[in-house]
């Protein structure tokens, strides 16, 4: 035999060899940033025991060819027996922020995030599989690159929107700080507290001045009631000791008789939708006639100007008396699932809402309403 020829033959199967050796491994690093629970609108029905996850992941190009069209259909997740679970490619938010990953290429040594969607059950333990479907035939199939996943240590947002929204209602609409706080919950039925200690948690994770916010709403509850008083040709004006009054009075019954229900029916790793619900009283439940009726003597009727501000100004005096008795109901003008407040996350990982008063921003303004007794 040619020695020549042996030689040439074993070198080119050692490199073939190593070559092989070379291939049979992962073509990407695969990194899981974030493990965030999912609630989309259909959700809401489903056991709490199943869940969807949204896994934010970086894969790198590990090699130094190109990886073509990365899609979804690359990635698995598998459960403790074995089961294969493909992502999920309906989930998405409302305004369009939230997407799962699209297919792109990826050029060597470069990287790219993108979020992965799946139905799981909540705290059980996975693998996350990423093997490309397209890949180069001439070598071994590449090894799956394997990143495992926890979610009993995936981030539930839920309750810290449903407590940082309670905590801003709390403050702002009944000036409740310093006490424990009733916060009832729509999916588990039951009341929780919101203390001093979580009231200043949540607060420092909402991206909302609510000092500032408490001092518009007791200015716009003031002017909208003054406004109403003077709608029938009063110029009676309240001092701002007698509005404090009526709007303490009007806050104080919403708190001790009054109920917020809290429902999460979104939630994505940077936005969510909360429905605030609530029991509050209404100046219309109040027998405003009835209340002038009583003082009839104290009224002067050959004289309707100060006929009508000496009226005006029985009302503003007994109104906080009234309201302490007043009902409290669901009110009319509030749709069955509430008042809608859509939330944002920021860069700095606190959330935020649009409390702005304008009519574009009608949600909110109808929640203020409502806790103005209808004002």
């Amino acid at each position: 035999m040619n020695k020549k020829i042996l030689f040439t033959g074993l070198t080119t199967l050692s490199a073939l060899a190593l070559t092989g050796c070379s291939s049979n491994k992962p073509v990407a690093n695969l990194e899981v940033n974030s493990e965030s629970y999912i609630i989309q609108k259909d959700d809401k029905n489903k056991d709490n025991k199943e869940a969807t996850l949204a896994l934010e992941v970086t894969l790198k190009n590990t090699t130094k060819k190109s990886l073509d069209n990365v899609y979804q259909g690359d990635f698995s997740l598998y459960d403790k027996d074995g089961n294969q679970i493909s992502p999920s490619t309906d989930v998405y938010d409302r305004s369009g922020d939230f997407q799962t990953m699209s297919g792109f290429s990826l050029n060597p040594d470069k990287k790219k995030t993108e979020y992965l969607a799946f139905k799981i059950d909540r705290g059980e333990k996975y693998e996350l599989h990423y093997k490309p479907a397209i890949y180069d035939r001439s070598n071994k199939d590449p090894k799956d690159s394997i990143v495992e996943i926890d979610t009993s240590k995936a981030n539930d947002a839920s309750s810290e929107v449903k407590k940082l929204t309670a905590s801003y209602v709390n403050q702002v609409f009944l000036n409740k700080t310093g006490d424990a706080v009733q916060l009832e919950t729509k999916d588990d039925a039951v009341a929780q507290n919101v203390s001093t200690a979580d009231e200043k948690k949540e607060e420092s994770n909402l991206d909302i001045d609510v000092k500032k916010a408490k001092e518009n709403f007791n200015a716009k509850f003031s002017e909208l009631f003054v406004s109403d008083l003077q709608s029938s040709g009063s110029t009676y004006e309240p001092t701002s000791d007698e509005l404090k009054k009526i709007i303490s009075a009007v806050q104080e019954r919403n708190f001790s008789e009054g109920s917020v229900e809290y429902d999460v029916a979104e939630l994505f790793p940077t936005s969510a939708v909360v429905y605030v619900k609530p029991k509050v009283m209404d100046f219309d439940t109040i027998d405003m006639s009835g209340i002038l009726y009583k003082k009839m003597d104290k009224i002067d009727t050959t004289d309707s100007k100060k006929a009508l501000n000496t009226a005006a100004k029985i009302l503003v005096q007994q109104l906080p008396t009234e309201i302490g008795k007043a009902e409290v109901s669901t009110p009319n003008s509030m749709s069955k699932e509430g008042y809608k407040l859509v939330l944002s996350k920021t860069k700095e990982g606190k959330w935020k809402f649009d409390n702005s008063d304008s009519s574009d921003n009608y949600n909110y303004t109808d929640l203020e309403s409502a806790f103005m007794a209808g004002e």
